[in-house]
């Protein structure tokens, strides 16, 4: 894999546009697209090729868990990052039962954690931060 194509679902403008910042300053990844309901994540993806997507868990239309199971079902070698201030265990198992490959938890990562996991998801690890 040459460049790591990266798809940004989160419905906080001022999230969507940070995440971006960080990762198109990274070598070696490429922010293919961004969406800011799940909606739109299933219509952009379709016609979008990306290899890790970072998904909020809770969003105005359909929730990240949702989209991740519907995007799963057409794409599925796709990866699936959630990322979200959620720490409920149940709705994080909910997360990794639909095909998430990990998730972050707002407050306990940083820029160079993110992009690490990133790697690591690419590479066929599972991400869970906090364990």
């Amino acid at each position: 894999m040459d460049r790591l194509r990266v798809f940004i679902v989160d419905d906080n403008f001022v999230a969507r546009h940070g995440l971006r910042s960080i990762l198109e300053a990274e070598a070696g990844i490429s922010i293919v697209g961004e969406a800011s309901t799940g909606i739109e994540a299933i219509q952009c993806l379709s016609k979008t090729e990306a290899d890790i997507i970072l998904m909020d868990i809770r969003m105005p239309d359909l929730s990240g868990i949702e989209v991740t199971m519907s995007l799963l079902r057409r794409q599925p070698l796709v990866r699936v990052l959630i990322m979200t201030v959620v720490e409920d265990p149940i709705i994080l198992a909910s997360a990794i039962l639909a095909g998430a490959r990990g998730y972050l938890s707002y407050g306990h990562f940083n820029p160079d954690t993110l992009v690490e996991s990133l790697r690591l998801i690419a590479k066929g690890k599972v991400v869970m931060i906090p364990p």
